[in-house]
């Protein structure tokens, strides 16, 4: 039996889940200042999403296929094809698609000016926050069990059904994205 707390946060959550059908970013990785990415996220069907990173020029760097329950790298160039930049990728976009762990087991956390909600997984927090009227998510974060943070994702603004902007930073090494959404 749920509480009333769990199903507000599922309420809240679920109003907050991304609804994108097609979206592109310009996409800055600072560790690598010089690059310049563009992101194209579009919905397939029911569950499925294709992430693509592709240069200005049209070189592709790496194609994902995330679903709830997998995700398939269809293509990654060979230098970057490493299990830790894939994992690390996938984790971000489930993340920022709010596609990690069952919404229905995030725990709502006494705040006063934001809604904050906490999934325990393992020897990791997964935190969201957004406005009390869960109009917008504003914050993602995981940390060790030691609140330590692991990544920070800021988002700002919406747009096409997700985050206007959007800065991931990962705490555990010097690795950056920033992505800003392109109109089309």
């Amino acid at each position: 039996m749920q509480t009333t707390k769990t199903k507000l946060a599922n309420t809240c959550l679920q109003q907050l889940k991304p609804n994108i059908q097609s979206v592109i970013y310009n996409t800055q990785v600072c560790s690598w200042q010089s690059f310049k990415w563009f992101v194209v996220s579009e919905k397939m069907g029911n569950d499925t999403t294709r992430i693509l990173f592709t240069s200005e020029t049209g070189i592709k760097f790496f194609d994902f296929q995330l679903t709830n329950s997998d995700f398939k790298v269809m293509f990654c160039i060979k230098k970057l094809n490493k299990k830790v930049v894939t994992t690390q990728l996938q984790k971000v976009f489930r993340l920022i698609l709010m596609n990690y762990g069952n919404i229905h087991n995030y725990v709502p956390l006494a705040t006063d000016s934001l809604k904050t909600f906490r999934l325990v997984n393992g020897k990791e927090f997964v935190t969201y926050t957004a406005f009390n009227d869960c109009s917008q998510l504003k914050h993602i974060e995981t940390s060790s069990n030691k609140n330590k943070p692991k990544i920070s994702i800021n988002l700002d603004g919406t747009k096409n059904g997700i985050a206007d902007v959007i800065f991931i930073q990962y705490h555990t090494f010097s690795f950056d994205i920033s992505l800003k959404q392109i109109d089309r």
